[in-house]
């Protein structure tokens, strides 16, 4: 997918004339890449006490907009990662970050 189209899907994701859930697919079909929400979901399956695909996640997200859901996975990742997680002060401050 060139700019020009991934511009044009957000174009008309954010002026509403297309929700999340049509708007996914269409990008994968044109990328003609895997959705990595999807890979990431793999991941957290795998292993969900690793707290790197939950951040992850939580960016992907926080970047589609989803802010509910980005702070459960940041506030899980949180959870999960040891005290020393040397990502745990840049997860703190994008959790912070999220609007309520």
């Amino acid at each position: 997918m060139n700019d020009e189209t991934a511009l044009v899907l957000e174009l008309v994701f954010h002026r509403g004339l297309l929700s999340r859930e049509e708007l996914e697919p269409l990008r994968r079909e044109l990328s003609g890449h895997p959705d990595p929400l999807d890979e990431l979901v793999r991941t957290i399956r795998i292993d969900p006490k690793e707290a790197l695909p939950l951040y992850n996640r939580g960016m992907a997200r926080r970047g589609l907009g989803d802010f509910a859901e980005a702070r459960r996975d940041f506030e899980k990742a949180l959870e999960v990662a040891p005290a020393d997680w040397p990502l745990r002060a840049p997860l703190l401050e994008d959790l912070d970050s999220l609007p309520q």
